[in-house]
């Protein structure tokens, strides 16, 4: 399986934040969407909100975390 790093992943599996088994400085970034009672649509709307603010080299190998009203980068 042929794998690119420069990917950016987004998810809502809370299993991707752990940094030992899937370390983002690996990857082109990995975009985790917090749910909390958010519809698909409101997802969508978090993920282009956040990319239409940010330049893909402010998170690249970093895990985003996108709540409601705030987001997090480490």
């Amino acid at each position: 399986m042929v794998c690119d790093s420069s990917a950016i992943l987004i998810t809502r599996d809370s299993h991707f934040t752990n940094a030992v088994r899937y370390p983002a400085e690996k990857t082109g970034g990995i975009i985790y969407i917090r749910h909390g009672n958010l519809t698909s649509e409101e997802e969508i709307e978090l993920v282009a909100k956040f990319l239409s603010r940010h330049s893909v080299e402010e998170f690249s190998g970093k895990l985003v975390t996108l709540y409601r009203d705030s987001v997090k980068i480490r």
